[in-house]
């Protein structure tokens, strides 16, 4: 509804059809209430990290210091949107999309230097549940991180599945079947873009 050309007759069509009063927020935003429902609940947070939450028509990036939010951005890339763009059999297409989309963003997205990411949606924590057996404990946390080469072992052994082998994974939700790939190539792309080794699941998110 953001980037729609009738996005105006959308909200008077809600209006009248519920009485209700529809706002559209900006993609940066979003962002921010996605970090300060990420930052309310995690309190042990330290050092500097990015929070990536991957939707379907976008994706937000807050770059925090501590529990500080420094910067946000909302990216026009998002699982939805890629699977509209390109079919699963051109995935190097879809790369090379994402790629220049980051590199369009490049001197705000290396503004922040981060140490890890702490990845917030639904699609990222079923990356992350993908290789339980690479969980670690951090200290005074609970929360599950990957290294960026577990990432990307996962990844490629995602691009040899077919459907049902993507359903049959672990924690995998069956509405997210359809969207797991395009959302494992950016989330992948967004961390070596953003050169960071390591990254982290939240169970929290915007709506917090």
């Amino acid at each position: 509804v953001r980037e729609a050309s009738n996005r105006k007759d959308f909200v008077k069509a809600v209006k009248k059809q519920t009485g209700l009063d529809l706002h559209i927020i900006s993609g940066q935003t979003e962002a921010e209430w996605i970090a300060k429902g990420v930052l309310k609940f995690e309190p042990h947070l330290l050092g500097r990290y990015v929070l990536i939450d991957i939707g379907g028509g976008s994706t937000e990036l807050s770059f925090c210091k501590d529990r500080k939010v420094l910067s946000s951005i909302s990216l026009p890339l998002g699982a939805a949107r890629l699977s509209q763009l390109f079919s699963m059999t051109h995935i190097p297409d879809m790369r090379k999309h994402v790629q220049k989309v980051l590199k369009r963003h490049h001197p705000f997205l290396h503004k922040h230097k981060c140490d890890f990411a702490i990845g917030s949606s639904g699609s990222i924590r079923t990356m992350v549940k993908f290789s339980q057996k690479h969980w670690v404990k951090i200290k005074h946390e609970n929360r599950p991180n990957i290294s960026r080469a577990t990432l990307s072992y996962w990844v490629e052994n995602l691009l040899q599945m077919n459907d049902r082998q993507i359903r049959a994974l672990p924690g995998m939700e069956q509405k997210r079947v359809d969207l797991m790939i395009p959302a494992a190539v950016l989330l992948e792309e967004l961390i070596v873009f953003l050169n960071v080794g390591k990254l982290e699941s939240t169970e929290y998110s915007l709506r917090d």
